[in-house]
């Protein structure tokens, strides 16, 4: 990956000034619009164009030969990006949107087609119709409520940058392909200037359906980087998005009403709505972001595709609970070894008195 830095600056710049000047025309542009779903739908499109075309311009310069572990034809690139693009243009326009789930489903089914048939992702523990439906299945729970990241201002690009500096990380350690190292990079560089406009207080915000067709995008990118053995990775990268939609999940199918919103149940919206500041909301998420990251390096190391993964859900679900409970006060050094002392006290006194 070392000698391929040159065109991966190239690719982050440009597709940084790419998607940059879109969203700046957008906002000086986008009070045109009367249309109130479209207007906000639109913030999108700079997005999604600089991803495209960067997504096949990195296909395009990558050294395909001899670079993967099953071959990555530019039909499964093509395609699944097209698609993605559908659901999103579907989203636009009030007759269309009603569309946009099965036209999700079908995407998902269809891409699914273009893996290599004797690759699993579950590894011969199921039989290949029950893997590609598991496949699936995670491929639509990371579309459809991608969104739920998406309820602060700051919070989305931190989320998906940081996802994307965690691929290219894994590129530059040669632990995967180059294109995906790419890939990871136009991540990056879209977010970074998405987060120039979406920083609090925000000039631009993406709709929830915009949210689910990047998200589309992203279980792309992981479905099919999962053929070249990323799969415990992604799902290390994800572990704070995985362990969030399971928290919210679990609350709303409590059926109570005040859990009724998917978003709303999620533990980094209640931190703020408990006073803690969208910035500083953003940027704890973005510290424990780079843990996932640094453990995602160790992965490629480790024969055992299993353990990093569950102690990266466990971090996830204790930094949710410091996070939940931001205003507690946390006890310094001091006070901790006086509490451990004392507590060794008092059980030497019991047994003294027994």
């Amino acid at each position: 990956m070392t000698e391929q830095l040159l065109p991966a600056a190239c690719i982050f710049i440009f597709c940084f000034m790419t998607s940059f000047f879109g969203l700046y025309i957008y906002t000086q542009k986008k009070n045109l619009l009367t249309d109130e779903l479209l207007q906000k739908g639109l913030a999108f499109a700079p997005i999604y164009v600089s991803l495209y075309l960067f997504f096949l311009i990195s296909y395009a310069i990558s050294p395909i030969e001899n670079d993967f572990i099953f071959d990555l034809s530019f039909y499964e690139v093509f395609i699944p990006l097209t698609l993605g693009g559908i659901i999103y243009a579907l989203s636009l326009f009030k007759n269309t949107a009603k569309y946009m789930l099965p036209a999700l489903i079908f995407s998902i089914v269809l891409s699914s087609l273009l893996l290599p048939t004797d690759y699993l992702l579950l590894k011969g523990l199921l039989p290949l119709w029950a893997d590609r439906i598991c496949l699936m299945l995670f491929w639509f729970v990371l579309s459809y409520f991608y969104y739920i990241i998406n309820g602060i201002e700051g919070i989305f690009p931190s989320y998906t940058l940081m996802f994307g500096l965690g691929l290219f990380a894994i590129a530059l350690l040669n632990a995967g392909p180059i294109f995906y190292g790419f890939v990871g990079l136009s991540l990056v560089a879209t977010n970074s200037s998405f987060m120039i406009f979406n920083w609090f207080p925000a000039k631009i915000k993406i709709s929830k359906q915009a949210c689910q067709a990047y998200g589309f995008i992203l279980g792309w990118v992981c479905c099919f980087g999962g053929t070249e053995n990323l799969s415990p990775c992604f799902v290390i990268l994800l572990s704070l998005y995985i362990a969030e939609l399971f928290t919210a999940g679990i609350k709303k199918i409590s059926l109570r009403e005040k859990y009724a919103d998917l978003t709303g149940n999620t533990v980094y919206y209640q931190a703020n709505l408990s006073g803690l500041s969208q910035e500083n909301v953003c940027f704890s998420v973005m510290k424990i972001l780079v843990i996932f990251i640094i453990l995602s390096c160790f992965q490629v190391y480790i024969s055992n595709m299993v353990s990093l993964p569950i102690i990266s859900l466990v971090l996830a679900g204790w930094f949710l609970n410091k996070l939940q409970n931001w205003q507690t006060p946390q006890p310094s050094l001091k006070e901790l070894n006086k509490n451990l002392i004392d507590g060794i006290s008092k059980i030497k006194n019991e047994i003294g008195r027994e």
